[in-house]
């Protein structure tokens, strides 16, 4: 799957979880553990997300983060989360057919989530539990 640098980051995002989610089905993984690469996340990161996940039963855990360019504003996408293979094979990442990506940014992470939702599948959005979390500079 090529990725086109001149397309929207939603969309080159879109596409690039989606290889990530087929490789994550050819190979029998359980789950994907999806972090950011301009992330530095604790060691236990991992565990973390499995046990928040075997606990309240969830299909996908996602921990929050601040805002590279506002601090002050909490993001919530899939930079550091945990989504269990049951998601992977109900819904894609590719978006052009389901919302209008220049619309929305990040659109395609909320989308996934609402999805799941409607399909009878749960997630929980968590912040704070998992500390600290560094964004490097970009």
């Amino acid at each position: 799957m090529e990725i086109n640098q001149a397309q929207g980051a939603d969309k080159r995002i879109g596409r690039s979880r989606e290889i990530i989610r087929q490789e994550v089905l050819s190979k029998g993984y359980d789950a994907w553990f999806s972090w950011e690469c301009d992330q530095i996340i604790p060691l236990n990161t991992l565990d973390k997300l499995v046990q928040l996940m075997e606990e309240g039963n969830f299909a996908m855990v996602s921990q929050g983060s601040w805002s590279r360019k506002n601090p002050a504003n909490p993001e919530n996408e899939l930079g550091c989360a945990l989504i269990k293979r049951v998601c992977l094979e109900k819904y894609s990442f590719l978006l052009e057919e389901y919302w209008d990506l220049t619309r929305s940014w990040h659109a395609g992470a909320r989308w996934f989530k609402n999805r799941l939702l409607k399909g009878g599948d749960s997630y929980v959005e968590i912040c704070g539990v998992i500390t600290p979390i560094y964004h490097l500079d970009g």
